[in-house]
């Protein structure tokens, strides 16, 4: 298992490097970084993620942060830590804080979720990238509404026209639903079973 986190630890190194990053924290075994661009945090992750043997969530937000002691301090660190939390092994979630400032890169738009001990919704992107998966579960988020759609309030989305039909209906008793059988279509004028039309 040692060998496995060294191998992982340096995998990640070099990609943050590569692009410009500095990693400034390790946290058991994941790592915290800092770049000077959005794109360069989104090319650091893909090329980490292609690499890795095994999979990890990431996650990426742009913000302010104060560098002290050589350690990054700010709501954006516990804004990134919350999207990956919410993601899956093999998965690149991006907050929209990131989002709107790249061009180039192909997102899928998760809508605004619900994170852990952050007080607004954040709007989650997920990176798309050749050789990166791009099926995953429902993300971990305090909502439970998949994707960007809103929550359905009724289950009788597109049945307009029904609920219509049946709140026009005339009120039947039982036995007049009996005698007319369910599902059968009686001509006009009968009035049901030996009854003939007046």
């Amino acid at each position: 298992m040692r060998a496995a986190l060294l191998a992982h630890d340096g995998v990640l190194q070099r990609a943050i490097e590569a692009h410009d990053g500095y990693l400034f924290s390790h946290t058991g075994d994941g790592v915290v970084a800092a770049f000077t661009s959005p794109k360069s945090a989104v090319d650091a992750a893909v090329a980490a993620q292609r690499e890795l043997q095994f999979p990890v969530r990431m996650g990426i937000a742009t913000g302010e942060a104060e560098l002290r002691d050589g350690d990054y301090f700010g709501t954006v660190l516990n804004r990134a830590a919350r999207v990956m939390a919410a993601g899956h092994g093999g998965q690149i979630l991006i907050a929209d804080s990131t989002a709107v400032l790249l061009s180039g890169v192909d997102l899928v738009d998760l809508g605004p979720r619900r994170l852990r001990d952050v007080s607004v919704p954040v709007g989650v992107f997920q990176v798309r990238a050749q050789g990166l998966r791009t099926e995953f579960p429902p993300l971990r988020a305090l909502d439970v509404s998949p994707g960007n759609l809103r929550s359905a309030v009724t289950s009788f989305i597109g049945r307009e026209s029904e609920v219509d039909e049946v709140k026009a209906a005339p009120r039947t008793s039982v036995g007049d639903i009996e005698r007319r059988g369910r599902g059968r279509q009686d001509p006009p004028g009968h009035r049901g079973r030996g009854e003939p039309g007046r």
